[in-house]
C-alpha cells in the first residue's frame, strides 16, 4: 500500500466510525503501517489537510471531531485539499462545449 492510500484509507476508517479507534486497530487495517508511519499519517491528515483528526484520551483512541465547525469545514478545505476525489469536468476555455484533453465525440459521451 503507497502513501496515498494509506492517507485515504486512514480517512476512510476514520470517516466512517461512529466511536473513537485505536492506534493498533488502525495500524492493523492499513497493512505493514509501522508506528512512526502512522503518526506521519495523522500529522499530515490533520497539519496539511486540515481534517478535524482528535485523540480521545478516555478511550484510547482517534476519531473525526463532528460538530457545526466540522460540518461547514467538510465542504470546504478539507474536502477541497486535492486528496478527496470527486467528479470533476476539465473545460477546454477555448471551446466550453469540449472537455480538455477530449475529442469533440468522448467528450459528449462523458457527461
Amino acid at each position: 500500500m503507497d502513501k496515498f492510500d494509506r492517507i485515504y484509507e486512514l480517512h476512510r476508517i476514520l470517516r466512517d466510525r461512529r466511536t473513537p479507534i485505536s492506534r493498533a486497530d488502525i495500524m492493523a487495517r492499513l497493512e505493514r503501517c509501522s508506528q512512526p508511519t502512522f503518526y506521519r499519517l495523522i500529522r499530515l491528515l490533520r497539519d496539511q489537510l486540515n481534517a478535524p483528526v482528535e485523540w480521545h484520551e478516555e478511550l484510547q483512541g482517534y476519531y473525526y471531531r463532528q460538530d457545526a465547525e466540522v460540518a461547514a469545514m467538510a465542504e470546504s478545505r478539507f474536502v477541497q485539499s486535492g486528496i478527496f476525489f470527486r467528479p470533476i469536468r476539465i473545460i477546454d476555455p477555448s471551446n466550453p462545449e469540449r472537455e480538455a484533453g477530449q475529442t469533440g465525440e468522448h467528450a459528449a459521451s462523458c457527461e
